[in-house]
């Protein structure tokens, strides 16, 4: 998806592009007015900036600094096309939406607008990872359901907890609090959809974080060396680790029924935050030991 900006007031169309921008997107009548496209259905408002941006002054600002800003118009065109091929759309409301891009966009403008840009992406990534990594790893099905994590059978990762998942969550006093204290009439149902939209709505936010974290240059291209994915697997192995512990089910990782190998992942936490150059290769650095005895299992 490209994220074309909605014709300003009064802006004669010239081009294709300009053209294009506005059978998408449409126009803006005033600097208080839009005018949807003639042909605006519920799914293209909802995949364009016009549904995250709406009619005020102020906002029509925020329009005129993205034209500005390439970086910040990378980055939040990264995050809508994130949202464009989720099924996060088709569960959640129009406004609800609105409002989970809001917030993100707040995020992107805080980080950019710090002193430092890339810690304070880090700080907001490792945030985000966590709780994506909450729900994540209750979503990861057992075989031979596919897998598009691509997580399973990676260390500590079993794909055992999906079945279980509602155990999970009324044990679980944050999931409980985050889930079942949320809906008027709680079933079963109802449960497992809440836990999914959180999933996607936390899979949005990590993953427009990583956009942003890619777009300010904190990431290494060459495959095997980024460490975006690693970090996203300790969390898991972390979560797992402890949803296990909270319903006396033994470790997915043999040997570690006290946590000692599941701790040594999510120091990989503390690494981004500390703000070495590559905090997986600092992590594999650190734990040499635990990798050369065969503790902790290299991974791509």
């Amino acid at each position: 998806m490209n994220l074309h900006l909605a014709l300003p007031p009064g802006w004669n169309a010239q081009t294709e592009g300009e053209r294009e921008s506005g059978r998408q997107y449409g126009r803006w009548i005033s600097e208080t007015r839009w005018e949807p496209p003639p042909a605006a259905t519920g799914r293209g408002e909802a995949r364009g900036l016009a549904s995250w941006i709406r009619n005020t002054r102020e906002q029509w600002r925020a329009r005129q600094q993205l034209k500005r800003d390439p970086l910040l118009n990378s980055i939040i065109t990264a995050s809508g096309e994130i949202y464009a091929r989720l099924d996060l759309k088709d569960r959640i409301t129009k406004e609800a939406a609105a409002g989970i891009a809001n917030q993100i966009i707040e995020r992107i403008g805080t980080i950019l607008d710090a002193e430092d840009s890339v810690q304070e992406c880090r700080k907001h990534l490792h945030a985000c990872v966590g709780e994506f990594a909450r729900y994540l790893v209750l979503h990861i099905p057992p075989e031979p359901e596919p897998d598009a994590a691509n997580l399973r059978g990676l260390q500590g990762i079993s794909g055992q907890l999906n079945p279980i998942i509602l155990d999970i969550i009324k044990r679980d006093e944050y999931l409980k609090a985050a889930v079942i204290d949320q809906l008027d009439n709680p079933t079963d149902e109802t449960i497992r959809e809440c836990a999914t939209v959180l999933c996607l709505r936390g899979y949005w936010a990590a993953h427009s974080m990583n956009a942003c974290r890619i777009a300010l240059g904190d990431c290494h291209r060459e495959p095997g060396r980024d460490w975006f994915r690693p970090f996203v697997h300790a969390m898991c192995v972390w979560y797992e680790s402890e949803y296990r512990k909270g319903l006396g089910m033994p470790s997915a990782i043999a040997g570690d029924e006290f946590q000692v190998t599941a701790m040594a992942y999510l120091l990989i936490a503390n690494i981004v935050l500390e703000g070495a150059p590559n905090p997986f290769e600092e992590w594999q650095s650190r734990l040499r030991g635990l990798f050369e005895n065969g503790t902790l299992l290299r991974c791509e």
